[in-house]
């Protein structure tokens, strides 16, 4: 009996430093939400690697037999996002024609909000005169993203320093 309990403590000792193995694999994800611009959600992707993070792309990961909720939320366990709002939807406002990113994307950028705070969370929108920026998430942290410039990249890496430690010398 004795020796059934000592197991019994050992497996949960086990499974608590499992637990505790996964939380600090998991300080280097940064989610990536994304719509149907796959050249930016690749570039972005690939500066997040450079810079020794790991990129978490939804459609990317297993789906263990879950639902897609199920799937995001298994995915969720994340330090940082990036949402990129790129003009997938076409919307008509007062006579005027914008791009708007995707309600899913949206929706997704507001999860994390308020799961990680609106500080760990940035927006990174392509910068077209003919983009609809959300107005009622306004004051937060936006970046233009341009593939002609790399402004960008020094501006996303900075809010990327404040929550992981990174080095600036590898944006490429």
């Amino acid at each position: 009996m004795v020796k059934s309990q000592i197991n019994y403590i050992e497996e949960i000792k086990d499974d608590k430093s499992n637990d505790t193995k996964s939380k600090n694999d998991s300080n280097k994800r940064v989610f990536v939400v994304h719509g149907h611009n796959n050249e930016i959600k690749n570039t972005v992707a690939l500066f997040i690697h450079r810079l020794g993070l790991e990129p978490i792309i939804l459609h990317e990961q297993s789906d263990n037999g879950n639902t897609i909720i199920e799937k995001f939320l298994e995915n969720s366990n994340v330090n940082f996002a990036i949402s990129l709002l790129t003009p997938d939807d076409i919307c008509t406002i007062r006579g005027k024609t914008y791009g708007r990113a995707r309600q899913n994307v949206i929706f997704e950028f507001g999860y994390f909000m308020g799961k990680l705070g609106r500080k760990n969370v940035v927006a990174l929108f392509e910068d077209s005169e003919a983009f609809e920026i959300p107005s009622d998430i306004n004051g937060l942290i936006y970046i233009p993203y341009s593939s002609r410039e790399d402004t960008w990249k020094l501006k996303l890496g900075k809010e990327l320093k404040r929550v992981f430690k990174i080095d600036l010398n590898n944006i490429k």
